[in-house]
């Protein structure tokens, strides 16, 4: 019998506001988010996005245009666009990484199983 997966939270904290974004939990494999176990009867995708929304934000304080949607339902399948100066110059490479880069400790820690980027810069 394997031991069961440690489970981590992300707090990201602001000058004037904390947000705790729960960590993921797994059975066989699988999270409990959304479809799946007892998390499904009152999930709201707000509740998931938020913290990401925080996350590119400090990360992109001067982005035109960010929109973070959740594309199953299930709190960890994401559409993530970000309009910046910043990727100016930078190839579409360069800048996705950026974007991964931002949200590195939710991708780390299964909290976003599956992530699609676009990203525009001012030009």
């Amino acid at each position: 019998m394997t031991a069961a997966p440690q489970r981590r939270d992300i707090v990201v904290e602001e000058p004037h506001e904390r947000v705790l974004l729960p960590a993921a939990r797994t059975v066989r494999g699988e999270r409990e988010l959304g479809r799946h176990g007892p998390d499904s009867r009152r999930y709201h995708r707000g509740m998931a996005t938020e913290p990401l929304q925080l996350l590119l934000h400090r990360a992109f304080p001067d982005a035109t245009e960010l929109r973070i949607e959740d594309r199953t339902g299930g709190g960890d399948h994401f559409q993530v666009t970000v309009s910046s100066p910043r990727f100016d110059g930078l190839t579409l490479l360069e800048q996705h990484r950026l974007v991964h880069d931002a949200l590195a400790e939710p991708l780390h820690d299964g909290t976003i199983h599956e992530l699609r980027i676009k990203t525009k810069g001012s030009e």
